[in-house]
């Protein structure tokens, strides 16, 4: 999922925070990828925002936010 909460003034173009928690709580037993993080300079959800969030709501085992340039085998 693009999960950098990218946007501009006039609103929100990419998913963010709360955006991937809905997901989750729709299809809890998924493997969530998060991708597009900290891409470009009109990003507002970090790496480490997005990771905070899936702890403190208990799904951190069920999200991967790859770092840039990690391949993921699944």
């Amino acid at each position: 999922m693009n999960s950098g909460g990218n946007g501009f003034s006039v609103g929100r173009l990419i998913l963010n925070a709360q955006d991937v928690f809905k997901i989750h709580e729709t299809l809890p037993q998924s493997l969530l990828i998060a991708s597009h993080m900290e891409a470009v300079n009109h990003w507002t959800t970090s790496r480490t925002e997005l990771a905070a969030m899936a702890e403190k709501n208990g799904f951190e085992s069920k999200l991967e936010i790859p770092k840039d340039g990690d391949i993921l085998t699944l």
